[in-house]
């Protein structure tokens, strides 16, 4: 019985092997097809998330601290007076006139002050408001947050 399946399988291998169109076609086709359909969805990908590196990310600030200020030099800064209402902040990051817009306390300096010297009390609280669904917008905030995981590194003693 082991023998009639080597046989057979043997006679269909030779079979097989012995069109070189179906041999082309069941191996070096599929091998192809691959190639180019990665190939392509890889270079298409990759440009659809590319950033400009040219372009500096663009954040608007309210009440800006004189301490955040040296950190943030790979970043434009607009300045603002007050605080945009959310559907203001939304329809400005939609429209790409900043990628993000960060709210600071008033007395940042000093309630961060405050809180090293006593060691008590609430750390200020930072607003940082951007759109997750655009990519540059995305990238602003990733980049704002490790700004500000910085600065706190900074201030902690190990």
């Amino acid at each position: 019985m082991k023998s009639d399946i080597i046989t057979i399988a043997r006679k269909e291998l030779a079979r097989f092997f012995s069109n070189k169109t179906s041999a082309c076609i069941a191996i070096v086709l599929p091998g192809l097809l691959i190639y180019a359909m990665w190939s392509f969805m890889g270079t298409a990908l990759s440009d659809g998330t590319k950033a400009d590196e040219t372009k500096m990310p663009t954040i608007a600030v309210v009440n800006f601290p004189a301490s955040i200020e040296p950190l943030t030099a790979d970043f434009e800064i607009i300045h603002l007076d007050v605080a945009p209402e959310g559907d203001d902040i939304r329809a400005a990051i939609k429209q790409k006139e900043y990628g993000a817009v960060v709210v600071f306390p008033e007395d940042f300096d000093a309630a961060v002050t405050q809180r090293l010297l006593t060691r008590d009390g609430a750390a200020p609280h930072v607003g940082v408001f951007y759109d997750s669904t655009q990519s540059e917008s995305g990238t602003t905030f990733s980049l704002f947050k490790a700004v500000l995981d910085g600065y706190k590194a900074s201030l902690v003693d190990d």
